[in-house]
């Protein structure tokens, strides 16, 4: 950038970790990012917040990732459902930081859990924040304290420096030293993801370019020129340099982001269209492939660099003009175009590049959801003098009887997409007298269903209006419908209720039981980190008990307490004495991390409960799966619907890309996983608290 660099710092909305109760040598299971359906994930963009925000342009076509505005938002826009980079200043200006700046951090943080925030922006740079290193580690244990108290999910980033030159890289080393001395705390512990500028400036403490750090005593470092500005042997050598230096601090697991890089040289000084087109798709080319099995990050197949984000979207050309200096090559918007906005030749050859690539085609949710669920009665809202009984003649040992006298029971059921639809129920018949309930659906008026007669038991029965159309049809638009069955006569049994299209009948396999069925899950648990629910253990079962037939393979284990954001993390390690252990008890709604040291199947016994109120608290919680089948991410949180934002889920098998995630704003094919499975876990985000009743 010439004489004043403003190159901002980024900060994703990602992920989850475990907090500093883990071990340093588990950092591998730390990964602030998570892989998108193909290599789209990677690739973000700057937006100068003084030509425009990002919702002033279509950016539909640049098939993006993520973006940065240089400053933190409590309020964040995601179009495209892009992810947001949060950045906060380390300039003296904010120094010492005022009560409202304090309140304005947390409630970023808060509203917006699991972020990525990068401290400081170019605090190497005098022409940036400008901090000499004991300056910049004082502000940064300051400002990771606010937002980690606001949210202890929050991933922090480090201050992206210019260009990781080996005067920049000294200027790091002396920030580890001073945070010790001061601390007594390894500062590379503190920070979660990695974060440099890649732009290529002359290092001389008296003229333009970047300048030499604060705090050095050099007079120059790198004499780079004007012409370096897009040289990639020295893009890809910083890029390298940067990873050694990772990899001397023990770091090849984290995560790099170049947060921001391009060809900041003006058109009239040589750096034409064409030119910097040439930069962008080789530099794209090599990040996307560039690996190392030496210094490389390893869950993320031994590439050097995660993501990466190109100056700018919407920056204004420099012209040339001494007297209106300022202004950037390589926009890929005239920055001050109409909505949706007019490409450069910059955005369109971007475009031209990606849809050039191979990447995976992301991959449609093409089979449709099943058409029915199935919902035991005993697992409904029961109203009125309606009770729930135990029998050896129906399915899974219970049922509801109706009693005679003004007695009701109101069945929930989540369509997923709207139609005509018969409701079916496995009644109870009788071959000499007549059984019948009455039905009302959605708060509409009732109507008498007589049960088949001349059968006696359990049968299956459409439900119908007397004397009208045998079976009746309901026209159900997508959500939840409710089903209010009262007494008709004979005190009327109903167990399974199931609603289905025209041409589909149930499956009729629910049989009888003789005594409750005893249940178990099977667990497949892999070597070092696994995230696990236990849906059939009994509330307030003891771990060892709860994790007995693993017992000898499991070293510790971690659940997470979203009611004590103080102390969220419980654990249970070997290594601890007893005391120590704050991970006593283990319970069905609840997830767990567990680390094994032998990989195996094991199978865990118990019983499944039938309806599971699980207390989800504003921001991180880390759930349980307490039921019996798969079904979609959507009908599980229709009870919350509105009130999540995001879910996780991890993948051991696959240590390059463990992390998939389901966004309620996202489009369907963005969702890396749409069902809940038995015997995982899973990380909810949510908006409020609330209560998610999960019936099996």
């Amino acid at each position: 950038m010439a004489a004043a660099l403003v190159i901002a710092g980024v900060a994703l909305c990602l992920g989850v970790s475990l907090s500093r109760t883990t071990r340093a040598d588990d950092r591998s299971r730390q990964a602030a990012f998570l892989d998108h359906p193909d290599e789209r994930w990677r690739f973000g963009v700057c937006v100068s917040r003084k030509r425009g925000l990002i919702s002033d342009y279509d950016i539909s076509e640049l098939q993006i990732g993520w973006y940065c505005d240089y400053v933190f938002r409590e309020e964040i826009s995601h179009p495209q459902g892009l992810e947001y980079m949060q950045m906060i200043s380390t300039k003296d200006e904010l120094f010492p930081l005022s009560g409202d700046l304090v309140d304005r951090i947390e409630a970023a943080a808060a509203a917006n859990p699991g972020c990525l925030w990068q401290i400081g922006n170019e605090p190497d740079c005098i022409d940036q924040d400008n901090n000499v290193p004991g300056v910049y580690a004082e502000r940064f244990h300051e400002l990771r304290g606010i937002i980690k108290g606001a949210d202890p999910t929050a991933q922090i980033a480090n201050g992206a420096v210019v260009q990781p030159t080996p005067l920049r890289l000294e200027w790091l080393d002396r920030v580890i030293e001073e945070y010790y001395d001061s601390y007594t705390i390894t500062f590379t512990e503190q920070v979660d993801v990695w974060s440099i500028h890649n732009q290529i400036l002359a290092e001389n403490r008296y003229e333009t370019g970047c300048r030499i750090p604060p705090g050095l005593p050099y007079d120059e470092g790198r004499p780079y020129t004007r012409e370096d500005s897009d040289n990639l042997d020295i893009f890809i050598s910083h890029i390298q340099d940067f990873r050694q230096w990772m990899k001397k601090y023990g770091l090849e697991d984290k995560s790099l982001i170049v947060s921001e890089y391009g060809v900041l040289m003006p058109e009239w000084a040589g750096f034409t269209a064409d030119r910097v087109n040439d930069f962008m798709s080789n530099s794209f080319t090599y990040l996307l492939n560039a690996s190392d099995p030496e210094t490389g990050c390893p869950w993320d197949g031994n590439r050097l660099v995660q993501r990466w984000a190109w100056f700018s979207l919407n920056e204004n050309p420099w012209d040339g003009d001494p007297l209106h200096p300022g202004g950037f090559n390589g926009a890929l918007f005239e920055w001050d175009s109409s909505y949706p906005g007019v490409l450069t030749s910059h955005g369109e050859h971007w475009i031209e590049f990606m849809d050039d690539q191979p990447f995976p085609t992301p991959t449609p949710s093409t089979t449709p959801p099943p058409p029915v669920f199935d919902r035991e009665a005993e697992a409904g809202s029961l109203d009125g003098s309606a009770t729930v009984r135990y029998d050896a003649s129906a399915s899974e040992c219970s049922y509801v009887t109706i009693p005679v006298e003004n007695g009701s029971v109101s069945l929930s059921h989540y369509v997923t997409e709207p139609g005509d639809y018969l409701i079916w129920a496995r009644v109870l018949s009788s071959h000499d007298e007549d059984t019948s309930l009455r039905v009302a659906v959605d708060g509409g008026p009732e109507f008498d269903w007589d049960f088949p007669g001349g059968q006696a038991g359990w049968v299956w029965d459409r439900v119908s209006e007397r004397d009208g159309a045998d079976p009746k049809t309901f026209w159900l638009s997508e959500g939840w419908h409710d089903v209010e069955f009262s007494c008709g006569a004979n005190s009327a049994r109903i167990d399974t209720l199931e609603f289905m299209r025209w041409d589909t009948e149930p499956a009729r396999d629910v049989e009888p039981c003789g005594e409750p069925i005893p249940s178990a899950v099977e667990l497949d648990l892999l070597q070092g980190y696994n995230l696990v629910s236990l849906p059939v253990i009994a509330p307030g079962t003891g771990i060892d008990e709860a994790l007995s037939v693993a017992w000898e393979s499991i070293s510790r284990a971690y659940a997470y307490d979203a009611s004590n954001p103080e102390e969220p993390w419980l654990v249970y390690d070997k290594a601890l004495p007893p005391w120590a252990d704050t991970l006593v008890d283990l319970h069905s709604a609840e997830g767990f991390w567990v680390f094994v040291d032998a990989a195996g199947t094991y199978t865990v016994d118990g019983q499944y409960p039938g309806t599971t109120d699980i207390q989800l608290y504003q921001g991180a919680n880390l759930i349980g799966y307490p039921c019996t089948e798969v079904r979609p991410v959507a009908n599980v949180l229709a009870p919350i619907e509105g009130k999540w934002s995001r879910i996780y889920a991890y993948d051991g098998t696959d240590p390059s890309r463990p992390w998939r995630v389901n966004d309620a704003g996202w489009e369907d094919w963005r969702n890396e996983f749409t069902e809940f499975e038995p015997g995982k876990a899973y990380w909810v985000y949510v908006t409020e608290d609330c209560i998610l009743s999960i019936v099996n």
